[in-house]
């Protein structure tokens, strides 16, 4: 009686966890529909802080720049047209967003409401690799404030210190972010789902023959 329990609990389980991970997998292509303004932080693909403390976050995952204000309230977010690599953002002189891409090998220039200023071509990966040079998860404000990302235990989060050691957490991730956040754990929500289908149905199907 005990196993048929698990048997039928495994097999409910199943399909919540491999819609999971189905999402997770497909989040770059599905992330208009399920998160039509902010999507999850799972990889940073850097940290800039503004003259007037607006906080910028580059995500790898779903290919995305995302807008915060001092308190870390979300504001805005827009595609960066990187073909889907990988790219580096730095402040401008004239407090502008620059995002150098890889594959697209492009500058690309942004105000804070993502609308795009000015591109300039086959300069991207090079100011990639120099960009790259420093932690850009990190980011060192004028006053001081470190503003640093940390990915603990799969839920991301952006903390801020004070020149005095003073830490606080400024961008989090909800629940509903969490279960949806690619790769990671999204992905281990769908392996774990198949892995019970397997053996859910592997026990029926001997118990069947069995009988």
């Amino acid at each position: 009686m005990n196993k048929n329990i698990f048997r039928a609990f495994a097999i409910l389980l199943t399909l919540p966890l491999i819609i999971l991970g189905y999402i997770g997998w497909f989040g770059p292509f599905l992330g208009g529909a399920l998160f039509p303004n902010e999507v999850p932080i799972g990889h940073c693909l850097g940290v800039v802080v503004d003259h007037q403390n607006r906080i910028y976050l580059g995500e790898g995952f779903y290919g995305k720049i995302q807008v915060y204000d001092s308190e870390g309230n979300f504001l805005k977010g827009w595609p960066v047209d990187a073909a889907g690599g990988v790219f580096r953002m730095r402040l401008s002189d004239q407090n502008k967003l620059e995002v150098a891409t890889v594959r697209t090998n492009r500058l690309l220039t942004y105000d804070a409401n993502g609308q795009l200023l000015e591109t300039k071509e086959n300069v991207g990966r090079d100011l990639y690799d120099e960009w790259s040079q420093v932690d850009e998860c990190k980011y060192q404000d004028r006053e001081g404030n470190l503003y640093e990302y940390q990915n603990i235990l799969t839920f991301p989060r952006v903390i801020k210190t004070s020149p005095t050691g003073h830490k606080s957490v400024i961008v989090s991730t909800s629940i509903r972010q969490w279960l949806f956040t690619g790769p990671f754990p999204a992905w281990l929500f769908g392996a774990t789902g198949i892995g019970l289908m397997f053996f859910a149905f592997g026990n029926v199907i001997f118990s069947l023959k069995k009988n």
